[in-house]
């Protein structure tokens, strides 16, 4: 299956066992904010902070959910960083 095939799933919860029960939807929905952003190409830092400042975990949470995400490029003058989605979800099969 390509990217361009894949569909996302409906939700990608969060992976901390710690978050509490009110925070697990929002967590949710900015991981699926993520994933779309990702889905329709690279993107920079500055983007994902648009969604959540903590780009980082919500990198985790789709990354236990089985998602391969890299970091492609890196601008050394701004420091912003480019990441890339490959492949669907490696847990699709």
């Amino acid at each position: 299956m390509s990217l361009l095939d894949w569909v996302p799933p409906a939700v990608v919860e969060t992976a901390d066992p710690n978050v509490i029960p009110a925070e697990r939807r929002r967590l949710s929905r900015q991981n699926l904010e993520v994933l779309e952003l990702l889905k329709r190409g690279p993107a920079r830092t500055d983007e994902l902070c648009r969604i959540t400042h903590r780009f980082s975990a919500r990198f985790y949470d789709l990354k236990q959910a089985g998602f391969v995400i890299e970091c492609i490029d890196t601008d050394t003058v701004t420091g912003l960083r480019v990441f890339a989605l490959k492949g669907g979800s490696n847990a699709d099969g």
